[in-house]
């Protein structure tokens, strides 16, 4: 164990199951250790020695050496001290050394370096040059020029994000900062899927395994198998990588190009359709909202929209009466009558006065009343049925006979 490593390759080789959960104690002893390793004080590595003797050899033990710090004979036995060493080895050709020594050749014997490269090692330009944004569809609005590209942010994303993406159009490089929280990885998942849409390779670095891994969480879950993660120690790192790539190459190999190609095709033309229904929608608000923001002409003078509405629900109880339907579209907002016809509309209820009761009442024509005497036989016939039903009867005095007078 040296200060910021834990050096297992001899236990690895062994194939012993206990070096990866000593690994992961490590890792853990890093991340929550109050304090980093120090060779003169042992409480800060006594508990990962007595770790790694539990997790390699549960019959080994751990030995405190004060006085004589010699090592202790080897045996079949697992035997882990306390006392530390100076040594030097010969630094090891790992694959980040081989890049970089290629990369050093390839820029020693090239004529001309690609542009991104130079800047970095040039001083740049202190002149602010006003770029022309590249146009996206289906942005805050569907008005956009016909050379507009596709934005393909598959997450939420507000203008700011958009920006990053226009400027990178036309720039080497962006600067974004902000503090925790502001959603910086959410960003970065956008702009990768942006790019792998356009068939393009993007490489995301950090000094902090857990950023990246926080990028790989946000990526959407089917596009992951697109993603080489290097996200731990070397030798993890290549079986990692061998994976990815084993993974990208059995999707492609069992792909149907003909039906990979109609279905690209099928959501395109989705696509083009969501954009017209984008579209539509757009010019719908836009007439909604180019009629309740001018003004109309009320009364003589020119009002907003919110001040009729103010109007109407004042003088409510005075209209409820009206139930008319308001006047189609197709009369362009104009009424189909004018204040003469009003006017008229007026006197002439004044003169029915009364008679409005009837307008619905249906009245028979004279032609089809009866004949004149046979209404006045019918007229004899009804007095007649009442003197009937109703005859007045009185007894006489002497007689006791009961006299029906003559009506």
């Amino acid at each position: 164990m040296c200060r910021d490593a834990l050096t297992a390759d001899t236990y690895t080789k062994m194939e012993l199951p206990g070096v990866r959960p000593l690994e992961a104690f490590w890792k853990s002893f890093l991340t929550n250790g109050a304090s980093r390793v120090n060779p003169f004080e042992a409480s800060t590595f006594d508990g990962v020695l007595i770790a790694a003797v539990g997790h390699l050899d549960s019959t080994g033990s751990y030995e405190v050496l004060v006085d004589d710090v010699t090592p202790p004979p080897a045996s079949d036995k697992l035997k882990i001290t306390n006392s530390w060493v100076l040594y030097a080895r010969k630094r090891s050709t790992g694959n980040l050394l081989e890049d970089i020594k290629r990369l050093k050749q390839n820029v020693e014997a090239a004529t001309n370096l690609p542009d991104v490269i130079r800047s970095f090692v040039e001083i740049g330009d202190s002149t602010i040059r006003v770029q022309i944004e590249k146009a996206f569809r289906g942005l805050s609005s569907s008005e956009s020029s016909s050379d507009a590209s596709e934005l393909y942010f598959p997450m939420a994303y507000n203008e700011e994000q958009v920006s990053i993406i226009q400027k990178l159009e036309h720039c080497n490089g962006v600067v974004v900062q902000g503090p925790p929280g502001t959603g910086k990885t959410h960003t970065i998942a956008n702009i990768i899927c942006h790019y792998l849409a356009q068939g393009k390779s993007v490489l995301v670095t950090s000094k902090c395994e857990s950023a990246l891994t926080e990028v790989l969480g946000k990526l959407p879950e089917r596009i992951r198998p697109l993603f080489v993660a290097l996200l731990s120690n070397e030798r993890d790192g290549m079986k990692k990588f061998e994976h990815s790539i084993q993974t990208i190459s059995s999707s492609v190999t069992d792909m149907n190009q003909t039906r990979t190609a109609a279905v690209i095709t099928s959501l395109e033309e989705s696509l083009n359709w969501l954009h017209a229904k984008i579209s539509y929608v757009d010019h719908a608000v836009g007439d909604f909202a180019h009629k309740h923001m001018r003004d109309y002409t009320f009364q003589g003078q020119e009002v907003t929209p919110e001040n009729i509405a103010k109007i109407v629900i004042l003088q409510a109880d005075q209209h409820q009466w009206m139930d008319d339907d308001l006047p189609s579209d197709e009369f362009e907002s104009t009424l189909p009558f004018d204040e003469g016809a009003i006017g008229a509309l007026r006197q002439a209820r004044i003169k029915v006065g009364p008679s409005l009761v009837y307008l619905n009442c249906s009245l028979p024509i004279a032609d089809d009343f009866p004949a004149w005497s046979n209404m006045l036989e019918l007229h004899r016939d009804l007095i007649r049925a009442r003197i009937i039903r109703e005859p007045r009867a009185r007894r006489g005095p002497q007689s006791g006979r009961l006299d029906i007078r003559d009506f």
